[in-house]
């Protein structure tokens, strides 16, 4: 595993997360993953995921879940622990749950090679009122 991301695992083992009403905002990290290969970020997620939930049982915090999405316009793999079960997580878009870290993965390997401001073309927002028009974030949760 590369050394920032077992780096990132050792601080998670030190540090006891943040169980209140801001516990989700608290308790959020950001790896980098430029030039990492999905499987050392999957066994990192499998890894970090592991040890967030088992601060919460130490902790007797229940529900308690560990979730991972991708970042996309900042290019970062993001993850946290939440006192509340995957229905319940704190974001302002729609989630759409994935059963493994597979796609999260793949999106923050794509998004780690960002496009220069130069290269972006302009768009067009489709007013529609259709559920596949609602903006959503793939998250891989565990409970």
């Amino acid at each position: 595993m590369e050394n920032h991301l077992a780096t990132l695992l050792e601080e998670l083992r030190s540090e006891r997360p943040e169980w209140g009403a801001t516990a989700a905002t608290e308790n959020v990290r950001t790896a980098v993953v430029t030039g990492v290969r999905s499987q050392s970020i999957r066994e990192f997620l499998a890894s970090a995921s592991a040890i967030s939930l088992g601060h919460a049982r130490d902790a007797g915090v229940s529900p308690a879940t560990f979730y991972a999405w991708c970042d996309e316009q900042a290019g970062q793999l993001r993850f946290s622990i939440a006192p509340c079960t995957s229905d319940n997580l704190p974001f302002g878009a729609r989630v759409v749950l994935v059963p493994d870290p597979g796609p999260i993965v793949e999106l923050a390997v794509a998004a780690s090679d960002l496009i220069p401001w130069e290269e972006l073309d302009g768009v067009s927002c489709d007013d529609g009122d259709g559920e596949e028009d609602t903006p959503h974030l793939l998250v891989w949760a565990l409970p």
